[in-house]
């Protein structure tokens, strides 16, 4: 497949949809799968149409980019030479790629080889020396745990947790299940120890319901640096939080949160708006938590 340099208004004037380009649960499809590269937040990023993050980049210019905007703006909000940003479930470096120029160092934690490999290329390609690939899973205890792969069609959805993965297939409408693999999985705190990274200013995490175990596995790092959290949170598997009260629990006692206001928020600018965390249960959300001290950087709405 030839790779194609493209943007965002080439793509959408050169490629017309068809009557099979659909689009359910927010899936795009595509009726011709091609290799890419696009100028992604002054980088390049190279990605394959067919999947929902590569699609996402092509139509919007970013996957997931109201919360990537806000965490640029929360960079630029700290002391952005000496950030620190842990980016847990990186994928294929989309959000460390965007945060990699404003930041010190980035930590991008991905274990499932396919995407593992697409990250190291988006990297290389933009010559980066700042952005260090860790091939692990974080979680409570070290070892080796069984990883349930993304379908083809959306490769964010990786994740250790079979209750996800089960909820996932039984609710989907597509055919390809998850494959199960063993993979390496790390305590957190222990990890980073030892590979004497002692500061983290801000922490994403997106791994799909397995949320609470890598927070478990944190808890030295977070209440010694007292970071801010970016994570998608999922209360949809009996492995992952039952309720916030629960997810609180975990965190120092100053901690309070905000969540992405998705009825609000523009795929294609990018603008957010951030609103008090609610307490209801609803299955998944984008949300911020942050210490007390720390409350006058995170900016509620885009600048």
């Amino acid at each position: 497949m030839r790779v194609l340099i493209v943007s965002f208004l080439s793509f959408i004037l050169g490629f017309v949809l068809s009557q099979n380009n659909i689009k359910n649960n927010n899936q795009f499809t595509f009726s011709n799968v091609f290799d890419y590269t696009i100028s992604y937040y002054g980088l390049k990023y190279s990605g394959t149409s067919g999947s929902f993050v590569d699609n996402s980049v092509l139509f919007y210019g970013a996957y997931e980019k109201p919360e990537i905007n806000f965490l640029i703006d929360l960079v630029k909000n700290l002391d952005s030479n000496n950030v620190i940003f842990l980016d847990i479930g990186a994928n294929s470096g989309l959000h460390s790629l965007a945060l990699s120029n404003l930041v010190k160092e980035v930590h991008a934690i991905e274990p499932y080889p396919p995407i593992l490999e697409k990250l190291k290329y988006n990297i290389s390609q933009n010559h980066l020396n700042n952005i260090f690939v860790h091939a692990v899973g974080f979680g409570q205890e070290s070892g080796s745990l069984p990883f349930f792969s993304p379908p083809s069609i959306n490769t964010a959805i990786g994740t250790f947790s079979k209750d996800f993965a089960d909820n996932w297939n039984s609710k989907s409408k597509v055919t390809e299940s998850s494959k199960e693999i063993s993979l390496p999985i790390v305590n957190g705190d222990e990890y980073l120890t030892n590979k004497s990274i002692s500061k983290i200013d801000i922490i994403k995490l997106d791994i799909e319901g397995y949320e609470k175990f890598a927070l478990l596995g944190l808890k030295k790092i977070i209440n010694n640096n007292r970071p801010i959290i970016v994570m998608e949170l999922n209360m949809n598997n009996k492995e992952g939080f039952q309720d916030i009260e629960e997810l609180f629990s975990i965190l120092p006692k100053d901690y309070s949160g905000f969540e992405f206001n998705n009825k609000v928020e523009d795929l294609y600018t990018g603008n957010y708006l951030l609103t008090k965390l609610k307490v209801n249960n609803s299955d998944q959300r984008n949300i911020v938590l942050y210490p007390k001290e720390k409350e006058n950087n995170v900016s509620i709405k885009s600048k």
